[in-house]
């Protein structure tokens, strides 16, 4: 790391290098007017090229607003299977399953007056998707 640290130092427009042996990480503050990071690259990947043992890259940190916009596209994802998980029964109970005549049957049971499974089974499986995934819309 010495070697690597020394040889950094030397490069024209390098103003700070600080080593990290602990998690092998190397910190420099260079003038962008003098240097760039393709020219401390290559230095370090020239100071160990007879060990092979260095290898360098450029570390860019996520932005903030890029973490939050993913978060955000997660979070929709997220909604958007949970939606489906109780939507996709709906449809099979409304459109499927009424069409098939010996499995659309039991729907048509009466639970209490007019209210039949049917119309039960959509209702507790709306119920969610309406006040759950539709109340942070």
């Amino acid at each position: 790391m010495s070697i690597v640290q020394s040889s950094l130092e030397s490069v024209e427009g390098v103003n700070n290098v600080e080593v990290d042996s602990a998690e092998k990480k190397v910190t420099i503050a260079y003038d962008s007017n003098l240097t760039g990071p393709r020219s401390l690259i290559h230095c370090v990947e020239k100071a160990g090229r007879d060990l092979k043992l260095y290898k360098a890259s450029l570390y860019v940190p996520p932005r903030r607003r890029e973490a939050e916009q993913k978060h955000e596209i997660q979070m929709y994802r997220n909604q958007f299977f949970l939606s489906c998980l109780f939507s996709v029964p709906i449809f099979f109970f409304s459109m499927v399953l009424p069409m098939l005549p010996p499995y659309g049957n039991w729907l048509e049971y009466k639970v209490h007056n007019m209210l039949d499974v049917g119309m039960l089974l959509r209702w507790i499986l709306c119920t969610p998707v309406q006040f759950i995934v539709g109340r942070s819309i």
